[in-house]
């Protein structure tokens, strides 16, 4: 079958017993060429009919008219995690066409509607001119064109917050750093959380600014350490911003920042440290980023 005829969406119209319309979110050609896998909204157990349209073959000729078939619908829901198959440009990615564009591919038919931007589920720093994103037609990869950064280096996280049809989260979150630069720069800044006795910076949500406030790299504590490190830094001035949530009501009652640091020629700081403090202090737009990192990436929430 012709591909982009067959994954066409609207060429599918699914309806049941009582000639109620189901929607179809994605169709998609299975590698046979000949199968096409189409995701719809929730089924119930009755009997649905799909008729088939302006669907072609590889040479051009189109279904029969009245194709149709009919299938019993399933009230199963479905819980498989999705999963990030592939991120261009890759992690460390150096000398990237500035004529390009960022590509993402999941493992099945996402949600459109929370895996964007504006939701704060997918996280480009420093954050792009444009935040429209192109899908294509199964809807399980999207690209955002490199023009639209407002930096030769940029760093996306596609966060848990990322949901498939079924409304399940991502299974993992993936990250990738890259510039169209010949090199990636060397700077490096690492340290560790400092928590108050009785507390533990494990899970706290960590990231590197500039002297703006500007997000341009986030992360989390992995261990009770509160060890941190972020590569990639160019000369420059930067502050380590810092906060957890201790009850789970996703609200920070931890923040903390180190002092200002200086990255010159590439040398590495070390040994960086960030006290944690109760009901401690933090830019607006440092709360914001760290906020919503730790709500897209940390917090475990029904699946909807």
């Amino acid at each position: 079958m012709d591909k982009t005829a067959a994954a066409n969406r609207q060429s599918y119209v699914v309806v049941d017993e009582g000639n109620d319309t189901l929607e179809v979110h994605s169709a998609q050609l299975l590698p046979d060429g000949q199968t096409v896998r189409l995701t719809t909204g929730s089924q119930g157990t009755g009997t649905y009919s799909v008729d088939v349209a302006l669907v072609t073959d590889a040479a051009g000729n189109e279904l029969r008219p009245g194709s149709t078939k009919s299938f019993k619908g399933s009230a199963d829901r479905d819980t498989t995690r999705p999963l990030v198959k592939s991120i261009y440009p890759a992690d460390g990615g150096i000398g990237v066409p500035a004529d390009t564009a960022v590509r993402v591919l999941f493992s099945e038919t996402m949600d459109t509607t929370s895996t964007s931007l504006r939701t704060g589920a997918l996280i480009v720093l420093p954050p792009p001119a444009d935040s429209a994103l192109t899908w294509n037609m199964e809807m399980s990869a999207f690209d955002l064109p490199v023009l639209a950064l407002t930096s030769s280096k940029s760093f996306i996280h596609v966060t848990r917050g990322c949901r498939d049809y079924g409304g399940n989260r991502l299974r993992m979150p993936e990250k990738s750093v890259f510039t169209t630069e010949d090199s990636m720069p060397g700077g490096i800044i690492s340290g560790v959380l400092d928590a108050p006795t009785g507390s533990s910076p494990i899970l706290s949500s960590v990231g590197v600014f500039d002297t703006l406030w500007t997000p341009l790299l986030l992360d989390y504590a992995r261990d009770s350490t509160g060890s941190f490190t972020f590569t990639h830094l160019s000369d420059g001035k930067y502050r380590v911003a810092a906060a957890r949530d201790r009850d789970g009501d996703d609200e920070f009652d931890m923040r903390g920042m180190s002092e200002e640091l200086s990255i010159e020629s590439g040398e590495p700081l070390e040994g960086v440290k960030v006290h944690l403090v109760a009901e401690g202090d933090l830019d607006e737009r440092a709360e914001s980023a760290l906020l919503n990192f730790y709500t897209m990436n940390l917090r475990e929430d029904e699946v909807r």
